[in-house]
């Protein structure tokens, strides 16, 4: 069962990085992308976000957005 307020997310692509991986995500026609530390999700899985734990960047900018 998902948290409330959970968003699902599709893992597109996995980049290993060592210790921890970048994680290419799609979610309701937005582009995400998680840094996360192993054990790491497999290609083509899902994975549940939970707002409170993530951060969120504008893609151009580059500056946090605010909740």
């Amino acid at each position: 069962m998902s948290p409330p307020g959970a968003i699902s997310a599709r893992v597109e692509m996995v980049e290993l990085l060592g210790g921890e991986a970048l994680v290419h995500l799609s979610s309701g026609g937005a582009e995400l992308t998680a840094r996360l530390p192993a054990p790491l999700p497999a290609t083509d899985g899902e994975l549940q976000l939970i707002p409170t734990s993530v951060h969120l960047f504008d893609a151009e900018t580059r500056e946090r957005l605010e909740a």
